[in-house]
Formats: structure tokens, C-alpha cells, sequence
């Protein structure tokens, strides 16, 4: 009987022995566009659709120095020093960390255990006599030793442990990998900010200057009796709305600086002082190099991030069902044991054994769990999908606004020599008398208008090519 249940036994064991339950894992194949449309008014290229699987062991390429390519040397040390020093990215590679210990946890498991053991045990075993009077036997038990224990896997659950972790490890490295992108992204888009703000500041006080002066000569005018009151009342009115301008440039420039600040891992403040010296905006490089659609699943590193989760999420669906299948242990022991402590190092003694443990009832515990996992496996790839389209999104939307700012600012260039000629034009006919003084004013404020919508242009076009590199996943 004894001997048929062993039996038994260890053919349940070597027959689970070699199963891996759960899932395997597939990549996602996704149909993508088969090129990059970017304006509908412009034609469209010759492209068929084409699809898509990722490729989990092609490595990541390293982050491109792109914002070199916007030859600002100040820029270039503000993402340097973000790189560094930036929490986001920092916290990422504390992340990461996490992941590889809980891997290497992971990967500890394929070994047994082995542990130090010392005891002492007295036992009292009553004897016949002992009704009759008799003192009852008492002894003592003294080892030192070694424990060892390991656990047969009889249905692939460490390895499908360890391919949870293993993935997750490589997708805290893709998150670290993004936050470096995304933080060089986030810091050259606050420095464009800054600088088209610094010249608007420029343009505005320019305006300010203008009204004051025209207010100036119409209250010299009404002195001499040339005018009326209602004019100069309207000439300060253009003033104080000319002057309201400058205060919301100033905020929004302190707030940039500020956000710098923090993106360098520095207090808001700590960069005031270098920044708020006004200096020109970055000229736009041409545009990068935009490849193919089913390139973005390879360089974006959200995408790659996304991809990995989706596989560590396959990988614990096999975890919560080895919860199913029995688990068997086999132990032992090795040391000396004695009856008195002095006596050690006494008899040499070893024991060896094993354990089978096989669920009956949980109330439906380890059901609900698989449920869990098979959930969670959906909605990561439901997230991976939509990654996935968001990324196309952005690189034809960034696409687009860079296409329409090139045409828009070639436009306002045309408009500024035109509003340049007629404002020359507008002085000497003052001069000459053919013109009110608020005539003049008007149309030097349609330049200076003309002015600022340029800078708003370039800013635009500017952070459109940003957006577009970082939606490339940082590839120029």
C-alpha cells in the first residue's frame, strides 16, 4: 500500500515534471500605416499598409544628443545638467534597480536552500513504572547541523516567474530610457518658450514706447489747442493697453524659468539669474529623418515599454495557475547529534524526505487570481494598441503644425517687408501732413502686431519639430 502510494506519487510528479502552464507568449502584430501622410494638402505618398511585430531582442538604440542640432549652448547644458540631475530620471533608475533585484530574487529561486540549524530538545516519555511510583524518563537531544530544502517545479511556475520579472526588468529600462526623452524634450520646449517670450517682451515694450510717444504729442497738440480732449483720452487708452501686455509676458517668462529650473533638478529659482538675460530663439534645423511607421514600435521607448509589460503581464497568468498543480519538496538534513551537549561533535545523523501539497478547496481563491492575470494581460494589450496609435497621432499631428508653421511663417515674412514699407511710407506722409497722428500710431501697430505673430510662428514651428523628434522617439 505504502509502496504503490509512493509510487504514485512520484509518477504524478515526473509527469507534471517539464509543463510550463499558462499562456507563451506572442508578440502583438498590428497593421500600421505604410507611410507618413503629414499635410492632406500636400500628395500623398505611394505606401501600402504594412504590419507590425515587435521585436523584444533588438536592443534600444542610446538616446541621440538631438538638441545639439539647435546649436544653443546654453540649451545644450540645461539638458545635460537634467539628464543628471532631473528627479523623474532619477527615479526611473531607482526603478530599475527595483526590477533587477526582483529578477535576480527571481532567478534565486532555481536554487535550494540551504540553512544553519541548532537545537535542543528535551523529551519526557512516561513509562509503566511510572503509575507504581516510578520517575518517568526524561532525555535530551543536542544538533548542530545543516537543513537543505528544494522545491521540484513540477508545472514551469519559477519559469514563468522569472519571465514576469525578466520583462518587467527590461521595461523599467525602456521607462528610464523614456524619461530621458522626455525630459530633453520637456526642457527644450521650455527654453523655446522662454526665448520667444523674451522677444515678444521686446516687441511689447517697443509698443508701450510708441503709445507713450503718441500720447505724448497729443497732449502737446490739445495744449496748443490743435485737438480734443476725447483724443488724448483715447491715446491714453492705447497706453494702458499697450502697457497691460508686458506684466503677462514677464509671468510667463518667470514661469519657464522656473520650470527649467525644476527640470534640472535645481529649486525654481536657482536659474533666474542665467536666463533672464534676453537672447534670441533657436533657428530650426531641417526636418529629421522620419522613416517608416513600423519603425516607431523599434525607437520609441514607450512603446518598447508597453510591449514588455504586455509580456510580463502573459507570464503571471502561468504564475497564478501553477497555484492549480501540486507543489513537492524535497528535503534533508546533515550534522552530528548527541544526547549530551558536551559530547559534540557526537553520531553523524542525516535525515532526507519529501512533501507533496495539492490544493482540494480555496473558495475559489486561485480562479479569481488566473481571472486576474488573464484581465490584466487584456488591458495591457489594449494599452500596448493604443501606445501604439497615439504615437502615430503624434508624429503626423507634429508633422502637420511644423509643415503649416514653414508655410505660415514664409507668409508673415512676406507681410513684415510689406508692413516695414508701409510704415515708412505712413512717416513721411505725417510728415507731409496727409495723415493724423493716430493714423501713424495705427499702422506701426499693425507691425509691431506683424512682428509678434513671426515670433509666435517660429515658437510654434520650433516646438512642432521638438514634439516631432521626441514622437520619433529621438532619432534625428
Amino acid at each position: 500500500m505504502r509502496v504503490s502510494f509512493a509510487l504514485s506519487t512520484f509518477g504524478v510528479v515526473f509527469t507534471l515534471a517539464g509543463c510550463s502552464v499558462g499562456p507563451d507568449y506572442e508578440p502583438p502584430t498590428l497593421a500600421v500605416p505604410g507611410a507618413f501622410r503629414g499635410d492632406i494638402a500636400r500628395p500623398a505618398p505611394a505606401s501600402a499598409p504594412a504590419t507590425v511585430t515587435p521585436d523584444a531582442a533588438r536592443p534600444l538604440a542610446t538616446l541621440d544628443p538631438w538638441w545639439r542640432r539647435l546649436e544653443d549652448p546654453q540649451l545644450n547644458a540645461l539638458i545635460e545638467r537634467g539628464l543628471a540631475n532631473n528627479n523623474d530620471v532619477r527615479i526611473a533608475v531607482v526603478r530599475l534597480r527595483q526590477a533587477v533585484t526582483q529578477r535576480d530574487g527571481a532567478s534565486a529561486s532555481y536554487l535550494p536552500t540551504l540553512n544553519f540549524a541548532n537545537s535542543l530538545n528535551r523529551r519526557r516519555t512516561p513509562t509503566d513504572g511510572e503509575r507504581q511510583g516510578e520517575r518517568a524518563q526524561t532525555r535530551d537531544a543536542f544538533r548542530v547541523g545543516i537543513d537543505a530544502s528544494w522545491e521540484v517545479d513540477l508545472v514551469g511556475r519559477r519559469d514563468r516567474a522569472f519571465e514576469a520579472a525578466d520583462a518587467g526588468t527590461a521595461a523599467a529600462q525602456m521607462a528610464l530610457a523614456d524619461a530621458r526623452l522626455s525630459l530633453s524634450g520637456e526642457m527644450a520646449r521650455n527654453y523655446i518658450q522662454l526665448r520667444a517670450l523674451q522677444q515678444r517682451l521686446d516687441i511689447a515694450e517697443r509698443g508701450v514706447k510708441t503709445a507713450f510717444d503718441t500720447l505724448d504729442a497729443t497732449r502737446r497738440l490739445q495744449a496748443e489747442g490743435a485737438t480734443t480732449r476725447i483724443a488724448v483720452v483715447e491715446a491714453e487708452a492705447e497706453y494702458e493697453r499697450a502697457r497691460a501686455r508686458v506684466p503677462v509676458l514677464r509671468a510667463a517668462m518667470q514661469r519657464s524659468i522656473h520650470r527649467i529650473g525644476v527640470l534640472a533638478g535645481e529649486g525654481p529659482a536657482d536659474r533666474v539669474d542665467d536666463l533672464v538675460r534676453r537672447e534670441p530663439l533657436p533657428k530650426a534645423p531641417p526636418l529629421p529623418d522620419l522613416g517608416l511607421p513600423s519603425d516607431l514600435v523599434q525607437r520609441r521607448p514607450d512603446l518598447r515599454r508597453a510591449e514588455r509589460d504586455l509580456a510580463a503581464a502573459t507570464a503571471r497568468i502561468g504564475v497564478a495557475a501553477s497555484e492549480f498543480y501540486p507543489r513537492f519538496n524535497l528535503t534533508g538534513g546533515l550534522g552530528p547529534q548527541t544526547a549530551v551537549l558536551s559530547a559534540l561533535p557526537g553520531g553523524l545523523a542525516w535525515t532526507i524526505g519529501s512533501a507533496l501539497l495539492m490544493p482540494l478547496f480555496d473558495g475559489g481563491r486561485i480562479r479569481a487570481n488566473v481571472e486576474l492575470a488573464e484581465a490584466r494581460q487584456v488591458e495591457a494589450g489594449l494599452v500596448f494598441h493604443q501606445t501604439l496609435l497615439v504615437a502615430l497621432q503624434e508624429v503626423e499631428g507634429n508633422l502637420v503644425g511644423y509643415q503649416s508653421e514653414d508655410e505660415r511663417i514664409e507668409i508673415l515674412g512676406r507681410a513684415r517687408v510689406l508692413a516695414e514699407e508701409s510704415l515708412r511710407a505712413a512717416d513721411q506722409r505725417f510728415q507731409d501732413g496727409e495723415i493724423s497722428l493716430f493714423e501713424r500710431f495705427d499702422i506701426q501697430r499693425q507691425f509691431q502686431s506683424t512682428d509678434d505673430d513671426l515670433v509666435q510662428a517660429r515658437e510654434t514651428q520650433l516646438l512642432s519639430l521638438v514634439a516631432l523628434v521626441r514622437a520619433l522617439g529621438g532619432n534625428w
